[in-house]
Parts: structure tokens; sequence; C-alpha cells
């Protein structure tokens, strides 16, 4: 058996040497995995499936070689989807949330997975026809981008703004509040996504660009907005642009309250006439009281009943990788948060990529990290654990 996380990284010319002792150590005995297992190739993590199996294996700085034994097989999953480049040729199996290779023995194989490029899905377009010739390259980055803090608003009070993006034919974006997209990740595109701006006031900006599934990324975009705490309400507007033939005007938006229905008569009188004035009272009554019992965005939150783990509470520490029962009412708390925080709503019981991303924006979103290059982000953690238990009322 190994350890459960592998993590090497060699300097090349160091790689080969240090592989050839480390191949010499593997080696003495096959290596049976009865568990998933991480192992970290160029500082991204791939998992090695449960019931792989194999003679030896390197981990090297940017390659993982793997000798895989006769009537056994090996498989390799990058929850990020990124492509799993082999010298063997051998196909990947791309979906939405994964790429995965499997490997039957005997064979050795030298895996260089790319994660620069995510794996292309398989396109549902029809066959038939002439035509000839190899498959067309798709080398088209995503148009029509565009980024917008507070739908336009020229100020906030807060860190925690709502971004609206836009792009044609994208799959993931990236963002950051600086221009070098330090500690950034992919996340996977939705034309709404919660982020945190940085915490000293003065105008922020914040950067996109968007990746499709080919790899292709588009040049960078951004937009700016002013941190200030003391902003009124008319700064913190968000702005609405109404074109005309001749003129584009620009208002601020307002918050829509309860429409009250009205009497149907100014002066009943009649019983049936008061009677009717009377239903319709006591109908705007409960849309107002139900307006003074909608929640606030504090306190608790909406959830169902599969969102609380079979412990009673969140106690474990949960990262990618992890899996069972506890992962399964995360992801399904994650799903009743909203399309923002989990926009994939895919309950697998099996911590990946996108779990780690919607653990991230309900981390942001909660004030619990700032950015997505803090060491926390996308971690289940103490302070994590204890704002999921305090909004379940665990």
């Amino acid at each position: 058996m190994i350890q459960r996380k592998v993590k090497l990284a060699f300097a090349f010319p160091l790689i080969v040497v240090l592989g050839v002792l480390l191949s010499a150590s593997v080696s003495a005995q096959a290596l049976s995995f009865t568990s998933a297992t991480t192992v970290t190739i160029n500082s991204n993590n791939y998992s090695i499936s449960s019931g792989s199996a194999a003679t030896s294996m390197i981990v090297g700085a940017l390659t993982l070689e793997v000798v895989v034994p006769a009537s056994s097989t090996f498989t390799l999953t990058s929850s990020d989807r990124y492509r799993l480049n082999n010298d063997q040729n051998i196909s990947q199996q791309c979906s939405v949330s994964q790429n995965s290779l499997s490997v039957t023995g005997p064979l050795t194989i030298i895996i260089t997975p790319d994660a620069t490029s995510l794996c292309a899905l398989a396109s549902s377009g029809g066959g038939g026809g002439g035509g000839g010739g190899g498959p067309v390259t798709d080398t088209t980055a995503p148009t029509g981008t565009s980024v917008s803090v507070n739908n336009g608003a020229a100020k906030t009070t807060t860190v925690a703004v709502t971004l609206t993006l836009g792009a044609t034919g994208a799959s993931d974006v990236l963002l950051s509040n600086d221009s070098n997209f330090t500690g950034a990740v992919w996340i996977v595109y939705g034309t709404s996504k919660s982020w945190m701006l940085s915490s000293s006031n003065g105008v922020k900006t914040v950067y996109a660009k968007f990746r499709d599934n080919a790899g292709n990324v588009s040049a960078v975009i951004s937009d700016t907005i002013t941190l200030d705490p003391t902003a009124s309400t008319s700064e913190t507007a968000a702005q609405t642009t109404t074109t005309t033939p001749s003129t584009t005007t620009t208002t601020p938006s307002t918050t829509t309250s309860v429409t009250l229905k009205p009497l149907p008569y100014a002066s009943p009188k009649t019983n049936d006439e008061m009677r009717a004035n009377l239903a319709v009272l006591l109908e705007n009554l409960a849309a107002l009281q139900a307006q003074v019992a909608a929640p606030q965005g504090s306190g608790s939150v909406s959830a169902p009943a599969s969102a609380k783990p079979a412990s009673g509470k969140y106690s474990k520490a949960l990262t990618v990788g992890s899996k069972g029962d506890d992962v399964t009412a995360l992801q399904e708390f994650l799903k009743s948060q909203g399309t923002d925080i989990y926009p994939e709503g895919l309950v697998t019981g099996y911590y990946g990529g996108l779990t780690k991303a919607a653990v991230g924006r309900f981390q942001m979103k909660q004030g619990i990290v700032t950015s997505v290059s803090d060491p926390g982000y996308g971690y289940v953690g103490p302070k994590t654990r204890a704002k999921l238990n305090s909004l379940l009322g665990l």
C-alpha cells in the first residue's frame, strides 16, 4: 500500500535520477488501491480510482508513469476535466464533471496531464453523408464576453458583490481581483456569480476571462466599482439602460415591494360590497405579513432534511477526494442554495472539482474567505463546518 496522497515535484534534470530511485522502492511489491488515492502532478490533484492496480508507479513533476500488470486496470481521473495526454494514445472519457483514463494491462504508460486545456465533450451532431477529411479543430475562443459588478452600480458598501457574466460558447470562467489572476482557479461558467472584493476602500476592478470545452481562452475583460461604506442608496443602486431610437437613458433601478390590490368599492353601501372590500383587505394583509416574515439573509437558510449529516452535524474535514454520506449531505445543502452557489447541482457523494468550486462560492458569500487564493478556499474546515451547522441549526 502507499499513502493516500502522493505529492512529488522534481526539478529537471533530477526527475530521471529520483524517478529511478522511486521506481526501485515502489516496484518491490504490486500496488493495490483499495480506495481512491490522490496524486499531485504539476500542483494539480488527480484521483486514482479504487480497484486500480500497478506493478510500479513514478510520479514526476509533469508526468505519471505506470506499469499495469496483466488482467488489471488502472484509472486516473481529473475532477477539473483536464486533458490526460498519454504516449499510448488511449482514449479519455470526458463528461461534464470529470475526465478519466482507464488502462488495461499488461501495459506501461506515461500520462502527461495538461491543466491548460479541458477535455472536449462529445458532440451530439448526426452523421451521414459524404464528407471525408479529419475532424475540424475548434480554435475559436468564446465571444460576446462581458462582466458587470452589481449590475453596473457606481458604488458598494460591502465587499460581497454579484457579478453578471456573459459569453457565447464558454464552459468555464476565471475571475480575479488582480490582472495577473494570482491564485485564481477555473470555475464552471454561469451568468451570475457571487464574488468578494478586496477589503480596502476605493476603486475595485474585477477581471474575467472565459474558456470553452476545446481549451480556447478569451481576452481579459474587467469592470470597476467603488467600495465605500458611506455610499448612499442611489449610488449603490443597480443601473438599467433604456434604449430608444434617438436616446439612451440610464436610471437607477428600484426595489420591488408588495403590490396591494385596490378596494373594489370606494363607498360601500350594501353588505355584499362591504364583504367584498373586507376580502381584499384580508388578502392585502396576508401579503404584507408574508413580506415581513420572509427570510432576511441571516441566522438560518432554507435547506432540505437531506442536507443534514446522518451524524447530526458537520464534524469532519472535507476536501477534494472525500466521499461518503457527509459529502452527499454537503452537496444537497449547496444545491439548495441556488445556481449562483452550485449551478451543476450534482449529488454524487464524491468531493470533486465542482463541489470544491461550490464550497468556495459559499465561503465567499458568507465571508469565510475573501478570495480564491485564500488557503481555506474550497475546503470544509472548522470555520466552514461551524457556519454550516449554524445555518442549519445543528
